[in-house]
């Protein structure tokens, strides 16, 4: 940073930040590097004259610390990956949506490190990084969704500010926030000019990332469902009430634990959902796995039972029409402890 380089203060989301105009211009073809490169005519600013972008403040603390550094840091116990992995798309920051996939990819793969180099046709970026990933992570082009006209709103939700575009806000018509800043009803304000809403401050982070991005990313350790639903419910934001049926649907999925047993002439062999699910199962069972007979049988079944598992189904088949002993098989399925939902 030279002496001439000029002192830039933004406000994204209601978080406040000061950089040089050469760290948002490090990368001219991401979406910072176009607006503060003098690519944009007028760039939206709020009732300071801080540069305005309506996203995630809190996670623009990464975004920010990459442009200085150019290395990805983040913190150990870090639970929202897909969500910075959206920010980095949307200011279409090339090395930085890079850099996560390596990141991701170490997370996957363990110590094993995979980097593959390649060359581009581009001023700034004649090279691109990519790491091995088990899953195809899509990118969309980032695009500048506030137009000038669109008024700055600040935000005092139970006591925590945000800053976002109107049009944010009003996204869902048919919902309370849509109603408040469409004209339709007068709204409260506080002692410093910002509209008032007396919510959960905290939580209302999580509606208003849905609103900047339609869709619902939730830390991976998130214990609030309850309460956000509830949140959700009073801003009435239907396609959030349905992200969040969808996201408790899958949760409720993964949270079954399974168990086979398959008993065929005088051997038990045993297959469970996980490791640990086989130990509870290995740790139940007290008769011979080669040499079982019904009473055995009925025994390890009521141990699991009481244990939380319910017999999903059983029947009884012949593996091949020339072998005469049959083989009956028993699908047992419990719930597992639901901390993350039912937390207060």
């Amino acid at each position: 940073m030279s002496i001439s380089d000029p002192v830039v203060s933004l406000n994204v989301g209601g978080h406040i930040y000061t950089t040089a105009r050469s760290t948002l211009t490090r990368y001219r073809d991401s979406m910072l590097g176009a607006m503060f490169g003098g690519d944009f005519d007028t760039a939206a600013r709020d009732d300071q004259g801080r540069y305005f972008i309506d996203r995630n403040g809190r996670l623009f603390e990464h975004v920010l610390n990459f442009l200085r550094t150019t290395q990805l840091v983040l913190p150990e116990d870090f639970k929202e990956l897909r969500l910075l992995e959206m920010e980095a798309d949307f200011y279409q920051i090339q090395p930085l949506i890079e850099a996560l996939k390596t990141h991701k990819a170490r997370l996957e793969t363990g110590p094993c490190d995979v980097v593959v180099l390649s060359h581009r046709h581009n001023p700034y970026h004649p090279f691109s990084v990519a790491a091995s990933n088990s899953r195809v992570v899509q990118t969309r082009t980032g695009e500048n969704k506030m137009s000038k006209p669109d008024s700055v709103v600040s935000l005092n939700v139970g006591g925590h500010i945000y800053t976002t575009a109107r049009s944010t806000l009003t996204q869902y018509r048919d919902s309370m926030l849509g109603a408040m800043f469409g004209g339709d009803f007068d709204a409260l304000r506080d002692d410093q000019g910002s509209y008032f809403i007396d919510r959960n401050g905290r939580l209302f982070e999580h509606v208003l990332n849905f609103l900047r991005t339609t869709q619902l990313v939730l830390p991976e350790d998130f214990k609030e469902l309850p309460l956000l639903e509830i949140e959700a419910d009073f801003y009435q934001i239907k396609p959030l009430l349905e992200a969040l049926k969808n996201y408790k649907a899958r949760l409720e999925n993964k949270r079954c634990e399974v168990v086979v047993l398959s008993a065929s002439g005088t051997e038990l062999s045993i297959a469970a959902s996980s490791s640990d699910v086989k130990d509870v199962v290995n740790g139940l069972e007290t008769c011979n796995p080669y040499r079982y007979d019904d009473n055995e049988m009925a025994g390890l079944l009521g141990r699991l039972q009481d244990k939380g598992f319910t017999v999903q189904s059983h029947f009884t088949f012949r593996k091949e029409i020339t072998h005469n002993a049959l083989t009956e098989k028993w699908v047992l399925v419990r719930k597992t402890a639901r901390k993350s939902l039912d937390s207060k």
